[in-house]
């Protein structure tokens, strides 16, 4: 059952892909998602950034 809905959403995203002629068109499809999930991400990555920084900043 579970690889029959995996070849479900891979045919899917198959017919998509050949539905748009251009990254344009994907997105006009199926538009990018900015939900919750992201703004962690980001603030994952954003904190990543600085602990960087400040390990450089404390070796020089």
């Amino acid at each position: 059952m579970p690889e029959e809905k995996v070849t479900n959403i891979d045919r899917q995203n198959r017919e998509i892909e050949q539905m748009a002629q251009t990254d344009t068109d994907l997105e006009t499809v199926v538009p990018p998602r900015w939900g919750p999930a992201s703004w962690w991400r980001i603030g994952v990555a954003i904190l990543g950034v600085l602990i960087i920084a400040v390990v450089i900043f404390r070796a020089l």
